[in-house]
């Protein structure tokens, strides 16, 4: 039975393990997309609900603008860039 591998073998295994690893990452990377664009109609909806809090004045206005933006920061489209690149190397 053989054991070792050829110089070719084991470039082939090196090069198929690399396309295996690109293959998640992009996987991965589709199913986040299609995460953030299911997220995208909930922006209208958060914003609204923001007016609606800023004009019956529940809240002091500073936390309702604060909250607002720390809400659209999470939302969709804005955070995370993904590089396929740098998870590469």
């Amino acid at each position: 039975m053989k054991t070792e591998m050829t110089e070719q073998e084991r470039h082939m295994a090196l090069t198929q393990l690399h396309i295996a690893e690109y293959q998640a990452l992009t996987t991965r990377s589709s199913y986040w997309i299609i995460l953030q664009a299911s997220m995208l109609p909930a922006v209208p909806i958060y914003l609204a609900l923001a007016v609606q809090v800023w004009s019956a004045n529940v809240m002091r206005k500073e936390i309702v603008v604060w909250g607002a933006l720390a809400g659209l920061h999470s939302s969709p489209f804005y955070g995370q860039t993904f590089s396929l690149k740098t998870m590469l190397r």
